[in-house]
């Protein structure tokens, strides 16, 4: 009986260890849907700028922050005067051809400085990010993307995504974790 009580509190200790970095494990795992998602953006405005000389500006989707639970996605079409002509009504992810496959669990967006219209400079900027609270603790977990801009010697961003908590300013090209353990 003694035997059996010892393995028991030796179970107990080990569940309680292990439990909770199950639970870190899961909200870690859940963070790497930013790092796909912002990377397929980047990809998808790049696509758009190939084509329309500029980045699309797009507002946060989906509207709400999304926690605990993942959100669904918000399709916006496209507005019908989007063109090469006049970028600055592209804002939607729809017109640069991006939709993820099922709901999410962080707020995406894309911050831009557009060119000026038949070319010129200064060059057109972006920046791609994605915030959440995957643990509803009130810290939101933060991630970013920024272009650099052509004459910048320091290869950083110039561009506020305008939702995360990264600063302007991080080194471009990068996907940058800008708040480290958080969940």
């Amino acid at each position: 009986m003694i035997e059996l009580m010892i393995v028991g509190g030796i179970l107990s200790i080990l569940a309680s260890i292990s439990i909770p970095k199950y639970y870190y494990y899961q909200l870690r795992s859940k963070r790497s849907e930013a790092y796909l998602i912002i990377g397929a953006v980047k990809l998808s405005e790049e696509a758009f700028l190939a084509s329309y000389d500029n980045y699309a500006a797009v507002p946060p989707n989906p509207a709400v922050l999304p926690g605990i639970a993942s959100a669904p996605w918000t399709v916006i079409p496209c507005a019908p005067g989007c063109s090469r002509t006049n970028p600055a009504v592209c804002t939607s992810f729809e017109c640069i051809g991006f939709a993820p496959s099922s709901a999410v669990r962080f707020q995406y967006t894309a911050g831009v400085a557009l060119a000026p219209p038949f070319g010129g400079s200064p060059a057109p900027e972006m920046a791609v990010a994605a915030i959440s609270d995957l643990d509803a603790d009130g810290n939101p977990a933060s991630f970013a993307i920024q272009t650099n801009n052509v004459g910048n010697a320091m290869n950083l961003g110039q561009v506020a995504d305008g939702v995360s908590l990264c600063p302007v300013g991080i080194e471009a090209g990068l996907i940058q974790d800008c708040t480290p353990l958080t969940y």
